[in-house]
């Protein structure tokens, strides 16, 4: 599959759950950025996407705030999304995920704002608190939401499954390079410490939630027969 097939997909993925999310109460409001630390986990398709709006965009130069934070602690995932839907579907064991993170804001606020936020990526739009974040020191997120959250991850981890996963300072880090990005379009990147994806026919959703995402699974019917 092209880089432009995936990309017009991807936008039809965050469509879809855009859709979704519009009609969850939400406590989140413009400049609300209590959840928009360093600690974002995405594919390297939508690192792809985000490195060629900030070159487009004429804003390289967060490219360089990011390169700022590469050597500080951050959380880098162990696993996958789909690995661990694999692990659940096969009764295996599943180890700690050991954070380590220094708490950073994310390097693409500008202003109290996010500078990408039309194509943010799925991690972001996932964070939808029904209190506001500041309260708790966290957010507070329906449990359906983090089921169909986690669906959709899957998802667009199925369509980039020649790609990565890691946090977005390192990938988008790795992708700043035309380089790199002309090898991810001929599916030929990967970089420590990035994990390799998977494709994952298995689905990550408690039983409690199965009918309820029924409709919202077989609205993504037409991407899934071209994965």
């Amino acid at each position: 599959m092209d880089i432009k097939t995936k990309l017009d997909l991807l936008e039809k993925i965050y469509n879809i759950f855009d859709s979704f999310i519009s009609d969850i109460d939400s406590a989140c409001t413009e400049k609300c950025n209590d959840c928009c630390s360093q600690d974002v986990i995405i594919t390297t398709l939508e690192a792809y996407q985000i490195s060629n709006f900030l070159i487009e965009n004429k804003k390289e130069h967060f490219f360089d705030i990011i390169e700022e934070q590469i050597n500080k602690a951050h959380y880098q995932p162990q696993i996958t999304i789909n690995e661990l839907a694999k692990l659940c579907k096969n009764n295996e064991e599943i180890k700690d995920d050991i954070r380590q993170s220094s708490n950073e804001k994310c390097p693409l606020l500008d202003n109290e704002k996010c500078t990408i936020y039309p194509i943010r990526p799925l991690s972001c739009r996932s964070l939808i608190s029904t209190i506001k974040c500041d309260e708790n020191g966290f957010a507070t997120i329906d449990p359906f939401v983090i089921s169909v959250s986690n669906m959709f991850q899957q998802i667009i981890e199925n369509l980039d499954k020649k790609g990565c996963t890691g946090n977005l300072i390192d990938v988008v880090h790795i992708m700043k390079s035309s380089e790199n990005r002309l090898k991810y379009e001929n599916d030929d990147l990967y970089m420590q410490p990035l994990l390799k994806n998977h494709f994952s026919d298995s689905l990550l959703v408690p039983s409690e939630h199965i009918e309820k995402i029924k409709p919202i699974y077989r609205s993504l019917g037409n991407i899934f027969n071209q994965l």
